[in-house]
């Protein structure tokens, strides 16, 4: 799964980096990444088989502060983020 969504996302474009938070930004989505870390990929709409599709990492939740990242990332609060992942809207996946 993490080699096929790596490809999904498509050629790089450009890289925000802030105090040990990259956002890199790709050709179909964008990648979070914190301390090394994959935290979160989303998809745009316009991704061939991964419209508008949201994975966390198994790290997503490491700290308070990786969860505060993830958060802003998104777009969403702390309780809206687990709801997603519980409506399966968000898929958690082993990245590493």
């Amino acid at each position: 799964m993490k080699n096929k969504i790596l490809k999904e996302l498509g050629t790089f474009q450009k890289m925000n980096n802030e105090k040990n938070v990259s956002i890199l930004y790709f050709e179909n989505g964008r990648l979070l990444n914190h301390f090394d870390s994959v935290i979160a990929i989303s998809f745009y709409d316009e991704a061939p088989n991964f419209s508008n599709k949201v994975f966390l990492t198994n790290h997503h939740d490491y700290s308070r502060t990786t969860a505060k990242i993830r958060n802003e990332f998104l777009g969403y609060s702390n309780n809206i983020v687990k709801d997603k992942i519980t409506a399966n809207v968000y898929k958690v996946i082993d990245f590493y």
